[in-house]
């Protein structure tokens, strides 16, 4: 079930660029730690630059994302596309990101593929 309460309050453009990531990362339904590293990896020099602790945000959103069927994720990823991600240098920014977490473990399965695609449609 989708907390909209806490995601309309809380949530910032960051979160929703973990949700994504999360997303096709685990879009196999494993999530290796390959996939894990590139993710913590595109917030490194952010943390620095920003004193935000990224890792603490990513278990948020990976708190949220467990509890959303794949319905569900969908539906969120749609959602809330044209509130964290409306312009286009950010979802070009988005879309490379995603290529490089499903290529992380070496392995690009169709599943991931789709689901890189799905994501790409729904941000438009």
């Amino acid at each position: 079930m989708i907390n909209k309460e806490l995601i309309d309050s809380s949530w910032t453009p960051d979160h929703y660029m973990i949700y994504l990531y999360l997303s096709v990362a685990n879009a196999d339904y494993n999530l290796s730690d390959d996939e894990l590293e590139a993710l913590h990896s595109k917030f490194d020099d952010r943390e620095e630059a920003l004193d935000r602790n990224y890792s603490t945000i990513i278990m948020d959103v990976m708190k949220e994302y467990k509890q959303h069927s794949d319905f569900e994720m969908n539906e969120f990823i749609m959602d809330y596309s044209d509130k964290f991600c409306s312009d286009q240098e950010t979802k070009v920014k988005i879309m490379a990101d995603l290529k490089d977490i499903i290529e992380a473990d070496g392995i690009v399965k169709d599943v991931e593929t789709l689901m890189f695609r799905n994501i790409k449609r729904m941000l438009g």
